[in-house]
């Protein structure tokens, strides 16, 4: 006796073509985002200087290597100016 979700899986893709491809190009685009992505702690920084003024760096949505970059450079450049990070989340 199979599983009552091993049938749907079966009957629904594979005996369909056209759903078995739909689901070879969703499974390929969530591979390739997951595989572009940078495994970051935080996406957003804000950063706050001693006369209480407030800036934010924030990293790409795909958070891929260069956008990764130039999160860490608009941290380093706002520090370099006296800001100070405030919070990351």
């Amino acid at each position: 006796m199979k599983s009552c979700v091993h049938q749907i899986i079966c009957s629904y893709f594979i005996r369909d073509p056209k759903h078995l491809n739909l689901l070879i190009v969703v499974l390929s685009v969530l591979l390739v985002s997951g595989c572009a992505s940078v495994i970051s702690k935080h996406s957003r920084t804000i950063l706050m200087n001693s006369e209480g003024d407030r800036q934010e760096c924030t990293i790409d949505l795909l958070q891929t290597q260069m956008s990764k970059q130039r999160y860490d450079e608009c941290i380093k450049s706002y520090e370099e100016e006296g800001y100070k990070i405030w919070g990351q989340y």
